[in-house]
């Protein structure tokens, strides 16, 4: 998976809890506050990407990049 997919699916499954919390009525304030974060924080990873889910990215691809390493070698 790319780089940009990783962002991309991350940014689809902020889209979906939202798009999940508002068809049964619940405000983004509550599923925010009942999780300990901040209103703010769905919004601001959609701009930006947060650096562990880009590192957890990074060790995805780095395995996989490996894994088909030791399949080339076998």
């Amino acid at each position: 998976m790319s780089k940009n997919d990783f962002r991309a699916d991350f940014r689809a499954a902020i889209e979906r809890v939202e798009a999940d919390a508002k068809a049964i009525g619940v405000p983004m304030r509550d599923v925010c506050e009942a999780v300990g974060a901040s209103r703010t924080t769905p919004s601001r990873w959609k701009r930006n990407t947060p650096a562990t889910v880009e590192l957890l990215g990074q060790m995805q691809e780095e395995v996989a990049r490996r894994r088909a390493e030791r399949r080339v070698k076998r």
